[in-house]
């Protein structure tokens, strides 16, 4: 009997794994079309940035956009069109690649974030009731969760501009 080298062995696992879950290999269900982010009237596309937002979450600055992400890490955040507003339906195996975005047991609702409790008991951070996450193997600067099918990054808000005297 040929032996199978361990690399292959995980990936039927993870394959298998996947499978099961009824979700693909990101946690997106099967047939789910990547590209472009599916704009709903849920979507977020505005926010106000002079609101209180968690201590779980830093705001990032630029000249012409800024953005939330996870603090301390800088991680971007996620979040998915599976989820129905004010609801996680990412465990198992999802949760291996998509890490929700956790508030801790004192946290209180502030601004546009609310707090959800998910079937595991944890409680989870939502934007404009968006259950947020971070993608496993994201850095900083480089978010390799995009793209991922029925997953977006919450997007970057234009700066408000000021009218001239």
């Amino acid at each position: 009997m040929r032996a199978l080298s361990f690399a292959t062995v995980l990936a039927l696992l993870l394959g298998l794994a996947a499978a099961t879950s009824g979700r693909g290999a990101y946690g997106a269900p099967p047939g789910n079309v990547a590209g472009t982010p599916k704009i709903t009237a849920s979507t977020p596309i505005t926010a106000n940035k002079d609101l209180p937002y968690p201590a779980e979450v830093a705001l990032i600055d630029a000249p012409a956009a800024w953005s939330y992400r996870q603090n301390p890490t800088r991680l971007p955040l996620y979040y998915s069109d599976d989820d129905p507003p004010g609801k996680s339906v990412c465990f198992g195996v999802c949760n291996w690649s998509w890490i929700p975005l956790l508030a801790p047991p004192d946290a209180k609702p502030v601004g546009d974030w609310t707090i959800l409790v998910r079937t595991d008991g944890k409680r989870q951070w939502t934007f404009q009731r968006h259950p947020l996450y971070t993608h496993i193997h994201d850095t900083p600067d480089v978010a390799l969760g995009t793209g991922a099918q029925g997953w977006h990054i919450l997007p970057q808000f234009p700066q408000p501009t000021t009218a001239a005297p």
